[in-house]
């Protein structure tokens, strides 16, 4: 942490992001009295430990960003800390754990002094535009906590993703191609169709609006650069989708636009950035 750097505050008390500072000086020794959570208990004594100091100064309260909002952002934050970890070899120092099998929602590192990112700070408007004012030294006005978007329905997004996944399996096994699922995380393509010496590997997207734009990780877009021949992109746009009812749990598609491009090339010119990764030497 060095000096005009900015922080971001997040209280556990309250699972939200409420506020953002800045850094006054640079860090000093200074021990701390702290004991692990859970090593806590009620007649501990204290624990004096090695430490650092940072000053903080100008602290500002913003509109709240609430854990429930971050956690539907669970995608891409999970694309952002897999980025981090396979630039960097090793696990992020990052305040956000993704999803995982087990843990069925976003979560909160316990720590101190966690790295954001800028592609973090992006997927949230109003946090960003707190930070663009704080640091030109403008007025932040609080306004009420209502949503920066309408919320993303996880179980409607995955419902799309899966039905045009199964239309695209079938797709190509009609065209005479043995088919195989790829592993659904962190892997560039997902579907692997061969047929003799052909074989292609299938980019899948689900959208329930028109096609207008797709989002790519870096994983998919240097695969697709590194592999022409064998790159198709197959997107099924504009699927219907009808909500659970108290008869059907689950979210029912149907129909949809396919559009395929084979083999998939990709036109820089229509590439746009939305997040950057700076390494810093």
């Amino acid at each position: 942490m060095c000096p005009g750097d900015l922080v971001v505050h997040y209280d556990s008390n309250v699972k939200a992001i409420i506020g953002i500072s800045r850094v006054a000086d640079s860090w000093k020794e200074s021990a701390i009295d702290w004991i692990p959570s859970k090593q806590q208990k009620k007649d501990d004594k204290p624990n004096i430990r090695p430490g650092q100091m940072v000053k903080l100064t100008d602290y500002n309260k913003i509109r709240k960003l609430t854990l429930k909002q971050i956690q539907k952002n669970n995608d891409e934050i999970e694309y952002i800390v897999e980025d981090l970890r396979t630039r960097y070899n090793k696990p992020p120092y990052f305040p956000f754990s993704p999803a995982t099998e087990k843990r069925k929602s976003l979560s909160v590192n316990e720590g101190y002094g966690f790295v954001i990112s800028q592609s973090f700070v992006d997927l949230f408007p109003k946090l960003k535009e707190a930070l663009d004012k704080f640091r030109k030294g403008k007025k932040i006005k609080l306004g009420n906590d209502k949503p920066d978007r309408q919320p993303v329905n996880q179980d409607k997004k995955d419902a799309v993703e899966y039905y045009a996944f199964e239309r695209a399996m079938k797709y190509y096994q009609q065209k005479g191609f043995s088919v195989e699922a790829m592993p659904r995380k962190g892997f560039p393509y997902d579907i692997k169709a061969k047929k003799g010496d052909k074989e292609l590997h299938v980019e899948v997207k689900g959208l329930s609006s028109k096609l207008e734009k797709i989002q790519l990780t870096w994983k998919e877009y240097e695969h697709c650069i590194a592999h022409p021949k064998n790159s198709v992109l197959y997107v099924l746009s504009e699927i219907k989708c009808t909500a659970p009812t108290k008869k059907r749990k689950k979210w029912k598609c149907s129909n949809g636009v396919l559009k395929e491009e084979n083999p998939w090339r990709i036109n820089k010119s229509n590439l746009k950035a939305t997040t950057y990764s700076l390494e810093i030497i």
